[in-house]
Order: structure tokens, then C-alpha cells, then sequence
């Protein structure tokens, strides 16, 4: 499967490319300032592509914009009805996993709009969702109850404790689920 994303922007130059996909860097340490993020996105990305065999390629020249491909190897198959044939890559059971029946997760956003966003997008998953509004109630919910949650998802910017703060806290904790 090939995936290609390109955009008509300023586009990135052969040096900010080197570092691009590394933790925590960014091409030009103004966009962090002026567009946001932590320089994590394109890092994670690349590694979840490649744990699925695949790779990343990015193409960009300076004033043209950017072009970035994600290439996954995946087995042909046939789908009608809903229904992938029994000697296909996924067979229904593989299929129904998917939609992560059951799954609690433990929700910290402090912004409403992005908590029913994020909510409405996985609705159909019958995910059961603990929503706090910042780390410390984040900490707090899951010490009251560890064995409660099988996800955390947490935004980095947040009142109180931060995105940064708080997993440090329930990673300290002496729980195995920590």
C-alpha cells in the first residue's frame, strides 16, 4: 500500500532533512513557536510504519513544498458484503479485534471540543471512555483504579500537570500497570 501526502508549502531543505525525523527535532525551531507541536508526529510515525515492515520516504525542495510516502507491504484480498473469503489475510475474526470492543481508556484533554472530537471519532468502537481535564486528575484517576484502564491518551499541554509530568507519575507508581 502506498500513501502520499503532499503539500505546496515552503518546503524543507536538504539539511533540515537529516534531523526531520528524529524525536523531539523540527526542521526550523520557529515552527514549534509558530505552529505548534513537540517534533514527535513524523517520529512516530516512522517507527509504527517501519514495526509494520514499511518505510517513509519524504521528497521536498524549497519553495515547491513536500511530498512525504508511506509504503506498507499488505496481502491482496477480496471484501464484499462486509466480508473478507476465508482464504484471505484477515479472516472475521481479525476483523472484529479491530474494532476494539471493550477497550477503556483513560482520556486527559483539558480542551472540551477536542475530548468530543476524539470521541465521536472512535465511537463505533465501543471504547469506554474516563475523562479527566488535566495530568493530576489524570494521576489521580488512574492510582484510584490502575486495573481500570487499558490506554492512556493525554494531551502535552494541559493546566496543572502537563503531558510531560503526568505519565512520569503513573510510570513511577508501583503498579504493574504503570
Amino acid at each position: 500500500m502506498r500513501i502520499t501526502v503532499t503539500d505546496t508549502g515552503i518546503g524543507i531543505s536538504p539539511e533540515q532533512q537529516t534531523k526531520l525525523f528524529r524525536s523531539f527535532e523540527q526542521a526550523d525551531n520557529g515552527i514549534s513557536r509558530r505552529f505548534g507541536g513537540t517534533g514527535l508526529g513524523l517520529a512516530i510515525s516512522k517507527n509504527i510504519v517501519e514495526m509494520m515492515g514499511g518505510s517513509v520516504e519524504l521528497s521536498s525542495a524549497l519553495g515547491e513544498g513536500s511530498s512525504f510516502t508511506v509504503l506498507v507491504p499488505v496481502a491482496e484480498g477480496n471484501y464484499t458484503d462486509g466480508v473478507y473469503a476465508e482464504n484471505d489475510a484477515l479472516s472475521g475474526e481479525d476483523i472484529e479485534n479491530t474494532r476494539f470492543g471493550g477497550l477503556r481508556v483513560l482520556l486527559a484533554e483539558d480542551v472540551d471540543i477536542n475530548r468530543e472530537i476524539l470521541m465521536a471519532l472512535l465511537a463505533e468502537n465501543e471504547i469506554t471512555f474516563t475523562c479527566t481535564e488535566n495530568g493530576a486528575e489524570a494521576v489521580a484517576a488512574f492510582t484510584a483504579a490502575p486495573d481500570d484502564f487499558d490506554l492512556i491518551l493525554m494531551d502535552i499541554q494541559m493546566p496543572e500537570l502537563d503531558g510531560y509530568g503526568a505519565p512520569r507519575t503513573i510510570r513511577a507508581l508501583d503498579h504493574p500497570r504503570a
